[in-house]
């Protein structure tokens, strides 16, 4: 079995109940979430052996912390201990044309603060295929520059192959300090997640005549895109998430490969997604390109996951018994771990109509199997559709 290690940082998350504004709020969910740890947790999920590399503190919500990552399975053995404080971050979710809002609490955090002598990557790195990272950790300082270099480093030194998702964030650097680290950090690289506006903030690179709050995309100015990263980096793989954003609740969502050896580029059926969280969903697509899903073995892509030119992202939905055996049926969807991932915290999820009140449940509250993804696929046949109960 392939064996991945991500590295970030973990992180609080503090949210209003439904769709409150922060100023209306007299209640906050509290839930972790991280944008490695929830590629490390979607894996896990579909039975590969993940491991996550963070540092948090000894005390009892970094305890708090570890354990929301090992309920899933993930191997949390190399985190490392130390440090004050775990970062905060308070998220405000969007409504129909209102955005979302995130405010971050993270200066001083223990992986903040971490330095390259917390880290033994030779050893963390011994008997493993692939590592994750994303724009998002290197972002926290120049000494998280560095670990991630160290990091990147080691992994080639064991012949580990290594992912980034650009994910860039303008909270916690300016697009030159992204630029300068990022550059740096992508010579390591050998698959690029991006979408078309991290292409452009990091490095500059964009899809010409392309507009993403307009509904409008052009496929042809994202194959310029994936080939300009590849030409400048040497990637093996560029894959590309594209979302037309009509509402904060509706979204088109697809996605591209672009396979360098092959010159092969391969876009992903549309789906037009009603969105329930959204937090989570680029991590979820990130984690297609790991090996044994969607899938990467023996050092590449598998080019049977390109199945008649679409991107398959797979998960499975229990389906039923048979002769004492549970049956497994595998569905398509560009975001088949939306409400898998720690990052998205709530269940059961309420809406309210009239004097009826509909309550979505998912397979997690039907027990199970142990270590199997719990399904949020879309409506019209989808195995995967949650289940609906009503309450008067």
């Amino acid at each position: 079995m392939a064996k991945v290690v991500t590295f970030g940082e973990l992180m609080i998350r503090l949210q209003p109940y439904n769709y409150e504004r922060f100023v209306q709020a007299d209640h906050l969910e509290f839930s972790f979430g991280g944008g490695e740890a929830n590629v490390a947790v979607s894996l896990a999920n579909y039975g590969l052996d993940a491991a996550y590399v963070t540092k948090l503190p000894a005390h009892a919500i970094g305890q708090a912390a570890v354990n929301s990552l090992r309920r899933y399975g993930v191997d949390t053995s190399m985190i490392v201990r130390g440090g004050d404080r775990v970062g905060i971050y308070f998220n405000e979710k969007g409504a129909s044309q209102r955005g979302s809002v995130c405010i971050y609490d993270r200066a001083h955090s223990a992986i903040q603060e971490a330095s390259t002598a917390d880290f033994d990557w030779d050893k963390i790195f011994n008997g493993v295929d692939w590592f994750h990272f994303t724009g998002i950790t290197p972002a926290l300082g120049p000494n998280v520059v560095d670990i991630c270099r160290e990091a990147c480093k080691a992994a080639k030194a064991h012949g580990v192959k290594i992912s980034c998702d650009l994910n860039y964030r303008g909270k916690l650097w300016t697009r030159q300090q992204a630029r300068e680290a990022m550059t740096d950090l992508c010579q390591y690289v050998d698959v690029c997640i991006s979408n078309e506006e991290d292409a452009k903030d990091v490095f500059g690179i964009e899809a010409e005549n392309t507009d993403i709050t307009g509904g409008e995309l052009n496929k042809e100015g994202y194959k310029s895109v994936a080939k300009q990263l590849a030409d400048k980096f040497n990637f093996e793989m560029v894959a590309i998430t594209l979302r037309e954003s009509k509402s904060a609740f509706d979204n088109d969502w697809s996605a591209m490969l672009y396979n360098v050896a092959k010159d092969e580029y391969c876009f992903s059926k549309l789906y037009h997604l009603h969105i329930i969280d959204r937090i989570g969903g680029g991590d979820s697509f990130g984690r297609q390109g790991h090996p044994g899903r969607g899938g990467v073995r023996g050092g590449g892509f598998r080019p049977e996951a390109l199945h008649r030119g679409r991107l398959q992202l797979r998960h499975r939905a229990r389906s039923g018994k048979a002769g004492g055996r549970r049956r497994f049926r595998t569905c398509t969807t560009v975001i088949s771990a939306y409400r898998y991932t720690i990052d998205t915290p709530v269940f059961p999820v309420f809406k309210e109509s009239s004097s009826t009140q509909t309550l979505i449940t998912s397979q997690k509250q039907k027990g199970r199997p142990a270590g199997r993804p719990f399904c949020t696929g879309e409506a019209g046949g989808d195995p995967c559709k949650p289940k609906i109960r009503k309450f008067m």
